[in-house]
């Protein structure tokens, strides 16, 4: 697990995502299907949190929720670089 901060948030998450053939399938299908299997298998047990940092008047923004999730994966893979 890794510490990551994404948009002033910081998450525990599973460097191993990066390289799971599932997550990537969920990534894929994300504009047919939505994103929520990728968001589920990502995020885990921090969903609750990424959600509640990505409301807004009331409502989680799926944009918000996208545009996250996106840096995330860039800053887990920039630790995996730097490690």
């Amino acid at each position: 697990m890794k510490k990551v901060t994404v948009k002033g948030l910081q998450l525990e998450l599973d460097e191993n995502i990066l390289d799971d053939m599932e997550f990537i399938d969920a990534l894929a299908e994300a504009d047919t299907k939505g994103p929520s299997q990728a968001v589920q298998m990502f995020f885990k047990d921090e969903k609750p949190k990424v959600y509640n940092h990505c409301r807004v008047d009331g409502r989680v923004s799926a944009e918000k929720v996208g545009e996250l999730l996106m840096d995330a994966i860039d800053a887990l893979g920039e630790e995996g670089k730097n490690s």
